[in-house]
This record gives C-alpha cells, structure tokens and sequence, in this order.
C-alpha cells in the first residue's frame, strides 16, 4: 500500500514539474500562439517597459522579480531560447533610476550585438530619459510620430525641508557627522556652494555616460544622411558630433522631429516594429509570438508618491521627499510645482 501511494505521489511531482515548467516558459498562460512555440516553431518575443524605471525594492509571489530586474530576467531568457529569433521592446517610460536603466541597457545591447538576437523597440507614448537610454541598445528604434522620444539628459531633486520642519511644524533637528560631506545634499540644510559644485560634477559625469551610449547608437545613421548630402567623410563626422551634442540637452522631441533628427531609425506603431523584428530574424510572416508579453510594468508611469499610495507604503512617500538621486528621468518643470 506504501509503494502505491509514494508511486503516485512520484507521478503527481512529475506532472507538477512539466507545468511548472511549461509555465515558465510561456509566462504563465496558453494561447494559440503559445502551443505552436511548444511544438518547436521559431518565432518572436516581446518584453515590455513599462513606467519608471527602478531597482527592485522587494520580490513578488514565490520570489518573482520585480522593476527592473524582471525586465532583465525577461530579457536574458529570450537569449536563453534557442526558437527566439528576434525580440520586440515595447517602452512608454520617462525614464528613472540611472544604474537600473543601464543594467536594461546592457542586457538589450548583449541580447542584440554579442547574440545576434535582433532587438526592435517600439515607443508607444513616451521613451525620455532612461527609456531612450535602454532603447539605445537595440538593433533599431521605431516610433509613433506623436510620441515623445529624447530627453538625453540627468536630473537630480535636493528637496529641502528646514522651513517646513521649523516654521510650520516647529521641529529643529541636530546633526553630527563623521566628516564635512557626511550630511552633503541634506533636505535639512541650505546646499553649500562646494556641495553644489560636487554633485554638479558628478552629475556631468553620469550624463557623459548617457552620451556615450547615445553616441554609439546614432552618430553613424547622422554621419551617413550629412556624407549623403555631399560632405566629406571628416566634415561628416565632426557636424555630426557637433548636431549630436545639440540634440542632447534634454529637450523632447515628436516620434516625428526625432526621425528627422536620427534620434530614431524609423516611424511606425507596434505591428510595424514586430514586421521588422521578424525580417531582421529570418523569420516568416506568420512566425509566431513566443511566450506572454504581460506582466512586466515597472509600476506608475511618473509620480513615486503614486506608486507609493498603491502599496500603502506611507515610508517610499517620505523617502520621495527627503532622499535625492541622480536620475536618467524625463520629469515636465509643471511637475514640480
């Protein structure tokens, strides 16, 4: 009787470990186009990019990533699947935080240069800031011509709540330090003129890498449209550069303006960006959509104290106000006031 039972229990696990695996493997639901992939049809994948960009603060159910790092996971298991023959990027994003918007990057960059897998984005509403950072890895770049695209640039908030503190609520606070910069940008305190010039540094440091990623990804497409109007191979490169560098100020730019500007490779919505992913793979017309595209947003599309009121967390709401970063984030002065 011992046997039958541990017998069944055996086979029970097995089929447990065959759905398990299937559902990873598909994302967690079953459609046509999902059964055709289990029968070992080539086709495409898609991975969103939704909201703000941001590390994981935690895990979801069963240790799910979340933020940024399911975008990554997501990613790097379309490198993983030997039938993903190209990949479709879908960003509305303004951007966020600077080392999750660059692991993004990276792994866009890996998935379409050291593999080989094509990686076409496709901008719906907004690709600024960070979202246009992690676009820059891919093969091309298509956009809606109402979308906004651009916003090369990085910003960092240095709240400042003394007043606040003092005059309304009537609270004074004393802090000690282990040294001058221990304390530097506290919401506190007025910023000292060496304070402000430090982060300013570093602020054009961290925006010198986001150039650089820009660079690489469209000095050539710029060069190329100024040799094919008659200039010469060097006054090519230099204008280039020099139209580059203008581009990158932070401003925003149309779907349409951008296209004009080499920001992007093409105008087009989602159907054309997964035509050109299927052409750039070698697939047919028909290859089939591999796996779930949902349930990778990165949560509230701007405001942290929105996402903040969604999961009760009273202490992210504070951290908004009183912690400043440096950010790869398209974020409107009207926001601000």
């Amino acid at each position: 009787m011992k046997e039958k039972i541990l017998i069944v229990l055996l086979a029970l696990l097995f089929v447990a470990s065959i759905a398990v695996g299937v559902t990873l493997i598909t994302g967690g639901t079953f459609n046509k186009e999902q059964l055709r992939f289990l029968s070992g049809r080539e086709g495409y994948g898609v991975v969103n990019l939704y909201g703000a960009i941001k590390s994981a603060q935690s895990s979801g159910l069963l240790g799910t990533p979340r933020e940024a790092d399911a975008v990554v996971a997501r990613l790097q298991a379309m490198g993983r699947n030997p039938l993903v023959k190209a990949v479709v990027l879908r960003v509305n994003s303004p951007g966020g935080s600077v080392a999750a918007s660059q692991e993004i990057y990276e792994e866009v960059r890996r998935l379409a240069t050291d593999k080989r897998v094509p990686v076409v984005v496709s901008i719906s509403d907004l690709g600024a800031s960070g979202g246009y950072y992690v676009s820059c890895g891919a093969t091309k770049i298509f956009a809606n011509p109402g979308s906004l695209v651009g916003s090369v640039g990085v910003i960092s908030i240095f709240p400042n709540i003394q007043g606040l503190l003092s005059d309304k609520l009537g609270v004074k606070a004393t802090v000690l330090t282990s040294g001058k910069w221990k304390d530097a940008g506290s919401p506190l305190r007025e910023m000292t003129g060496e304070e402000r010039d430090r982060f300013q540094k570093q602020i054009a440091g961290v925006y010198d890498q986001f150039f650089e990623v820009v660079k690489k990804a469209r000095l050539g497409l710029i060069r190329d449209r100024l040799r094919d109007s008659g200039l010469q191979a060097e006054e090519a490169e230099k204008k280039a550069l020099e139209q580059l560098q203008t581009l990158a100020q932070g401003q925003i730019y149309t779907g349409e303006d951008a296209c004009i500007q080499g920001l992007i490779d093409q105008l087009g919505n989602f159907h054309d960006a997964v035509v050109e992913a299927k052409r750039l793979g070698g697939l047919p017309p028909d290859a089939p959509m591999i796996g779930s595209p949902s349930g990778v947003g990165l949560g509230e599309l701007i405001s942290p104290l929105a996402g903040a009121a969604r999961d009760g967390g009273l202490m992210e709401a504070a951290d908004s106000l009183t912690t400043s970063r440096i950010e790869y984030l398209y974020l409107p002065g009207g926001l601000l006031k």
